[in-house]
Protein backbone atom coordinates (compact mmCIF):
# COMPACT_ATOMS: atom_id res chain seq x y z
CA UNK A 1 0.00 0.00 0.00
CA UNK A 2 1.20 3.35 -0.40
CA UNK A 3 1.71 6.00 2.04
CA UNK A 4 -1.47 8.36 0.54
CA UNK A 5 -3.80 5.32 1.28
CA UNK A 6 -2.85 5.10 5.13
CA UNK A 7 -3.41 8.87 5.51
CA UNK A 8 -5.93 10.08 7.93
CA UNK A 9 -6.42 13.54 6.25
CA UNK A 10 -8.66 12.52 3.35
CA UNK A 11 -6.65 14.84 1.27
CA UNK A 12 -4.24 12.99 -0.62
CA UNK A 13 -1.72 14.15 2.22
CA UNK A 14 -2.54 17.40 2.64
CA UNK A 15 -3.93 16.71 6.44
CA UNK A 16 -5.49 19.88 7.97
CA UNK A 17 -3.04 22.14 5.66
CA UNK A 18 -5.88 22.06 2.94
CA UNK A 19 -8.17 24.66 4.08
CA UNK A 20 -5.30 27.09 4.82
CA UNK A 21 -3.55 26.28 1.62
CA UNK A 22 -6.75 26.78 0.02
CA UNK A 23 -7.07 30.38 1.65
CA UNK A 24 -3.67 31.32 0.22
CA UNK A 25 -4.60 30.46 -3.10
CA UNK A 26 -7.64 32.72 -3.03
CA UNK A 27 -5.75 35.34 -2.03
CA UNK A 28 -2.37 35.19 -4.20
CA UNK A 29 -5.03 34.92 -7.07
CA UNK A 30 -6.64 37.98 -5.88
CA UNK A 31 -3.89 40.00 -4.98
CA UNK A 32 -2.58 39.33 -8.70
CA UNK A 33 -5.58 40.44 -9.89
CA UNK A 34 -5.00 43.87 -8.31
CA UNK A 35 -1.14 44.21 -9.32
CA UNK A 36 -2.37 43.21 -13.09
CA UNK A 37 -5.14 45.78 -13.35
CA UNK A 38 -7.84 43.03 -13.68
CA UNK A 39 -9.33 45.16 -11.00
CA UNK A 40 -9.68 48.36 -11.92
CA UNK A 41 -10.08 51.58 -10.01
CA UNK A 42 -13.67 53.34 -10.38
CA UNK A 43 -14.26 56.88 -10.02
CA UNK A 44 -16.36 57.12 -7.17
CA UNK A 45 -19.59 58.77 -8.01
CA UNK A 46 -21.83 59.42 -10.68
CA UNK A 47 -19.54 59.56 -14.22
CA UNK A 48 -21.16 63.03 -14.83
CA UNK A 49 -18.97 64.40 -12.18
CA UNK A 50 -15.43 63.18 -13.67
CA UNK A 51 -13.57 64.44 -16.55
CA UNK A 52 -13.97 62.35 -19.77
CA UNK A 53 -10.41 62.18 -21.35
CA UNK A 54 -10.24 62.29 -25.35
CA UNK A 55 -10.11 59.32 -27.17
CA UNK A 56 -6.37 60.36 -28.47
CA UNK A 57 -6.02 57.92 -31.66
CA UNK A 58 -9.38 59.42 -32.44
CA UNK A 59 -9.21 63.48 -32.21
CA UNK A 60 -6.08 65.78 -32.19
CA UNK A 61 -5.42 66.50 -27.82
CA UNK A 62 -2.85 68.36 -26.35
CA UNK A 63 -1.38 67.32 -23.15
CA UNK A 64 -0.55 68.72 -19.39
CA UNK A 65 1.82 67.60 -17.54
CA UNK A 66 1.99 67.73 -13.86
CA UNK A 67 5.55 68.23 -11.79
CA UNK A 68 6.97 66.73 -8.89
CA UNK A 69 9.31 68.86 -6.58
CA UNK A 70 13.23 67.67 -6.68
CA UNK A 71 14.28 67.02 -2.99
CA UNK A 72 11.79 66.29 -1.42
CA UNK A 73 11.90 62.64 -0.48
CA UNK A 74 9.94 61.79 2.36
CA UNK A 75 6.95 63.80 1.54
CA UNK A 76 7.31 64.99 -1.82
CA UNK A 77 5.14 68.49 -3.04
CA UNK A 78 3.82 67.77 -6.16
CA UNK A 79 1.26 69.50 -8.74
CA UNK A 80 -1.23 67.40 -10.84
CA UNK A 81 -4.74 68.52 -12.82
CA UNK A 82 -7.00 68.35 -10.45
CA UNK A 83 -9.96 68.74 -12.60
CA UNK A 84 -10.56 70.12 -16.00
CA UNK A 85 -13.49 72.33 -16.74
CA UNK A 86 -14.72 71.40 -13.73
CA UNK A 87 -14.48 68.12 -14.06
CA UNK A 88 -12.25 66.04 -11.46
CA UNK A 89 -9.88 64.15 -13.38
CA UNK A 90 -9.99 60.12 -11.59
CA UNK A 91 -6.58 59.25 -10.31
CA UNK A 92 -5.03 62.40 -10.97
CA UNK A 93 -2.81 63.13 -7.70
CA UNK A 94 -1.68 59.31 -8.45
CA UNK A 95 -0.73 59.82 -11.77
CA UNK A 96 2.34 62.22 -11.00
CA UNK A 97 3.76 63.39 -14.06
CA UNK A 98 1.81 61.20 -16.30
CA UNK A 99 0.25 63.43 -19.12
CA UNK A 100 -3.29 63.88 -18.79
CA UNK A 101 -4.82 64.52 -22.66
CA UNK A 102 -7.24 67.64 -23.09
CA UNK A 103 -9.40 68.81 -26.02
CA UNK A 104 -7.99 71.77 -28.02
CA UNK A 105 -10.11 75.16 -27.19
CA UNK A 106 -9.73 77.79 -23.79
CA UNK A 107 -10.13 75.44 -20.82
CA UNK A 108 -10.60 76.00 -17.29
CA UNK A 109 -7.63 73.80 -15.37
CA UNK A 110 -7.76 73.36 -11.81
CA UNK A 111 -3.68 72.70 -10.63
CA UNK A 112 -3.15 71.65 -7.25
CA UNK A 113 -0.40 71.25 -5.58
CA UNK A 114 0.04 68.58 -2.08
CA UNK A 115 2.81 67.97 0.54
CA UNK A 116 1.34 65.58 3.00
CA UNK A 117 -1.98 67.05 4.43
CA UNK A 118 -1.57 70.15 3.03
CA UNK A 119 -2.52 71.83 0.02
CA UNK A 120 -3.27 74.75 -2.40
CA UNK A 121 -5.25 74.31 -5.78
CA UNK A 122 -6.14 76.86 -7.94
CA UNK A 123 -8.10 77.64 -11.67
CA UNK A 124 -5.85 78.65 -14.49
CA UNK A 125 -7.41 79.36 -18.18
CA UNK A 126 -5.24 77.95 -20.53
CA UNK A 127 -6.24 78.37 -24.42
CA UNK A 128 -5.00 74.30 -25.63
CA UNK A 129 -3.81 73.92 -29.04
CA UNK A 130 -3.56 70.49 -30.31
CA UNK A 131 -0.63 68.86 -30.60
CA UNK A 132 1.21 70.54 -27.80
CA UNK A 133 2.28 69.57 -24.53
CA UNK A 134 2.06 71.94 -21.83
CA UNK A 135 3.43 71.14 -18.20
CA UNK A 136 2.49 72.68 -14.90
CA UNK A 137 4.67 74.88 -13.05
CA UNK A 138 4.64 76.25 -8.91
CA UNK A 139 6.41 77.75 -6.32
CA UNK A 140 5.96 77.59 -2.80
CA UNK A 141 6.98 77.83 0.62
CA UNK A 142 5.32 74.54 1.29
CA UNK A 143 8.57 72.87 2.57
CA UNK A 144 9.21 70.74 5.73
CA UNK A 145 9.30 73.43 8.79
CA UNK A 146 7.83 75.90 6.79
CA UNK A 147 5.67 78.70 6.38
CA UNK A 148 3.41 76.88 4.30
CA UNK A 149 1.46 79.95 3.55
CA UNK A 150 1.39 80.15 -0.49
CA UNK A 151 1.49 78.18 -3.83
CA UNK A 152 1.89 80.11 -7.28
CA UNK A 153 0.91 78.20 -10.42
CA UNK A 154 1.46 79.08 -13.78
CA UNK A 155 1.47 76.23 -16.87
CA UNK A 156 3.85 76.84 -19.70
CA UNK A 157 4.26 75.42 -23.01
CA UNK A 158 6.50 72.68 -22.79
CA UNK A 159 8.56 72.97 -26.22
CA UNK A 160 9.77 76.46 -25.48
CA UNK A 161 9.17 76.93 -21.73
CA UNK A 162 7.45 80.36 -22.34
CA UNK A 163 4.06 80.68 -19.84
CA UNK A 164 1.01 80.12 -21.31
CA UNK A 165 -1.08 81.45 -18.14
CA UNK A 166 -1.50 83.96 -15.66
CA UNK A 167 0.20 83.95 -12.49
CA UNK A 168 -2.45 82.81 -10.16
CA UNK A 169 -1.75 82.40 -6.50
CA UNK A 170 -3.25 80.22 -4.08
CA UNK A 171 -3.08 79.84 -0.49
CA UNK A 172 -2.49 76.52 1.69
CA UNK A 173 -5.12 74.77 3.58
CA UNK A 174 -4.19 72.12 5.96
Amino acid sequence: MSRLSHSSSGVAGLGVRAPLFRVHAIFLLLWTMWLSGCVAPVAPGPRWLYYEEPVVSREPVAFLFGKGQPGEVLVPVRAFVFAVDTKRVVNGKERGNLPVPIRPGTRTISVEVNRGSAYSRVDLSLNAEAHKDYAIRFATDMVSGGGNSFCDFWIIDASTQVPVTKVQRGYVIR
